[in-house]
């Protein structure tokens, strides 16, 4: 009997219902290896049933599992280690290029301004005092309320928001920096948005709800080009 097992080799494979799974292992006691074979049987939907001995009677060379249809199938030792190898990413690598478990899009591509704006603050909030209250501020600002947030959406919610700041960094190096979102922010973000608007709104106040209600991207495309501009300018100076 042939048995295709299909797993994900790194964190931009894995499906939401497996980050999911991921998550709610971790919270779980495990050993390393016990949490990669459960994770193998989880992701391929297998089970593990009694193994066979070597002819001594020694040690488990072969293990016994059984697939989603119940056929019994065995597979060498060193079959499970390399499958649970492969896994191995979830522990050794950052959670990068991910899919979003939530309901919104994982780059916020139809998210406005504002709402990311309230969310960014209130998960900084939430890095800052652990209090789950801020996550579930930040989830209904984005448009995927969760009335109480059990542990593992605090979780999935956190490992999505420090993937999606840093591909925010990659894609507008001029906006954001690398910082340590545990720690208080030196600018508050009621001064963040007021310098935000002071750069967008050409000294008319009364556009900031337009700025705020405008696509989250078209903002900080706007604010990325004025940046480097103001940024080509003083260089310009600086050369005379």
């Amino acid at each position: 009997m042939t048995v295709d097992l299909h797993i994900p080799e790194n964190w931009s494979q894995v499906t939401a219902e497996q980050l999911r799974t991921i998550v709610e292992l971790t919270q779980s006691e495990l050993s390393r290896e016990t949490f990669l074979l459960v994770l193998l049987c989880r992701f391929t939907g297998i089970r593990m049933v009694a193994g066979t001995t070597d002819e001594d009677n020694r040690k488990v060379v072969r293990t016994g599992f059984k697939d989603a249809e119940g056929n019994l199938f065995e597979m060498e030792d060193w079959q499970v280690s390399d499958f649970c190898s492969r896994l191995s990413f979830v522990f050794e690598e950052m959670p990068r290029d991910i899919v979003c478990p939530f309901k919104w899009d994982r780059r916020l591509i139809a998210t406005s301004f504002g709402d990311w704006f309230q969310a960014d603050a209130l998960m900084l909030r939430y890095f800052t005092t652990q209090d789950p209250q801020y996550v579930e501020g930040a989830m209904r600002c984005l448009g995927d309320p969760h009335e109480n947030p059990s542990p593992v959406d605090i979780e999935l919610m956190q490992i999505w928001w420090e993937d999606f700041q840093e591909w925010m960094i990659d894609k507008y190096p001029y906006i954001f920096k690398k910082t340590d979102p545990r720690k208080e922010s030196v600018i508050s973000p009621l001064e963040t948005r007021q310098n935000i608007m002071l750069m967008l709104n050409d000294r008319r106040p009364q556009d900031n709800v337009k700025i705020e209600e405008s696509n989250l991207h078209d903002v900080l495309s706007a604010l990325q080009y004025k940046i480097e501009e103001a940024e080509e300018k003083r260089r310009m100076l600086n050369r005379h």
